[in-house]
């Protein structure tokens, strides 16, 4: 019988690859150069300088922005609210607005593309992506979508005032934080996932993250520690609380003796913090008051993008992807991993209690970062 299942299981596995396949090759790039779509722009827009915090070679992982991922007004295209990808034909995809070719082949093979409705606005729109299924996750969110969002503070007020940001229902609890980020004057707008965006001019907003690192400009993580500051009450006080992020009702990557930890890290002041259960805003306040946080490896340390100063220990089964040791060079957070052992980058794992204790005992005898005011960090 269990064979049998295991046949069964192993049909319908090739019936979804085949489909996925299919899906992924009725889809093909195309570079901006390479239509008539584009406008030709009356205003002047630049990449933001080294003095802005603009990075055109990562430090940390040593990936180069692509020169040609500049703003752009477009014409008959349709914008992808769940993935921020611009369609200029029914199966042709801007390159331009994809972070990497990998995105397009991730989005096709799920489907992302498929049976939508198309939504008219007038006059100028745009998207930022991370709805659906795909890209909503905390950390998409604040690295990959609210990051476009940096190119607005470059456009004229004309334009401002005629634009309609449409943004994927999932975002609604983000609403606090698009607000602070959005010049005055831009329409916000929740739309469907499952819609296409047709305007008659539509604002090509590039992706400024690069794969796997978090480092982003500084004009941006400056915003958002002033929005945490702004939502702690705290804006140049000193961050002095030290935070355990669990994971226990994550699904993957957590401590199975957390039970064990839990009082050795009330002995040691470290507030243990289930993040799920917060706000956004709340958030953003907790991490912006953060002097220690210790978290498995997690879409939770995104939220390191609010905090003025902290030394971070990244916790994981294995060696962790580079994203977050890239966000806090960037940000000059104090950063170090414990790989607890050698496992898969997913499993969860066990912290024995005396390497916890020394490692608490090593964090103790440390002295706390500087604290940065507001001022200083942006």
């Amino acid at each position: 019988m269990l064979t049998l299942h295991r046949v069964i299981n192993s049909v319908v596995h090739r019936i979804e690859e085949r489909r996925r396949q299919r899906r992924e090759a009725q889809f093909r790039p195309l570079a901006m150069n390479a239509g008539s779509f584009a406008e030709q722009v009356q205003w002047s827009l630049s990449s933001p300088d080294e003095n802005s915090g603009w990075i055109s070679t990562c430090g940390c992982c040593g990936q180069s922005r692509s020169a040609s991922a500049m703003p752009a007004i477009l014409r008959e295209v349709r914008g992808c609210p769940a993935t921020a990808a611009v369609f200029v034909g029914p199966r042709q995809v801007l390159q331009e607005s994809l972070l990497m070719p990998s995105r397009l082949s991730l989005f096709a093979r799920a489907g992302a593309f498929e049976k939508r409705t198309e939504l008219r606005i007038p006059g100028l729109a745009s998207c930022i992506g991370a709805g659906g299924s795909l890209l909503r996750k905390h950390y998409h969110v604040l690295v990959d979508a609210l990051p476009r969002l940096y190119w607005l503070q470059q456009l004229p007020a004309a334009e401002i005032a005629a634009l309609t940001l449409c943004v994927s229902h999932q975002l609604g609890r983000y609403e606090d934080l698009l607000r602070a980020l959005l010049p005055v004057g831009v329409q916000l707008r929740y739309v469907d996932d499952d819609c296409w965006i047709a305007a008659d001019r539509y604002l090509l907003l590039p992706q400024l993250s690069m794969s796997s690192c978090g480092a982003l400009p500084v004009g941006y993580t400056a915003q958002l520690q002033a929005f945490g500051a702004r939502f702690a009450g705290m804006t140049g006080q000193p961050a002095r609380r030290r935070l355990f992020i669990s994971r226990q009702q994550a699904s993957m990557r957590r401590i199975s003796n957390f039970d064990q930890l839990a009082p050795l890290l009330q002995a040691h002041g470290v507030e243990v913090v289930a993040l799920e259960t917060l706000s956004v805003a709340a958030q953003a306040a907790l991490f912006h008051a953060a002097e220690l946080v210790i978290s498995a490896h997690g879409a939770g340390l995104s939220n390191l993008l609010f905090a003025s100063s902290a030394r971070v220990i990244e916790l994981a089964a294995a060696e962790p992807r580079p994203h977050y040791r890239c966000l806090c060079t960037a940000m000059g957070h104090d950063y170090r991993s414990v790989v607890v052992h050698d496992g898969g980058k997913n499993d969860d794992f066990e912290l024995p209690s005396a390497r916890l204790a020394a490692l608490l005992k090593e964090l103790d005898e440390e002295p706390a970062k500087p604290i940065r005011t507001q001022a200083s960090s942006a």
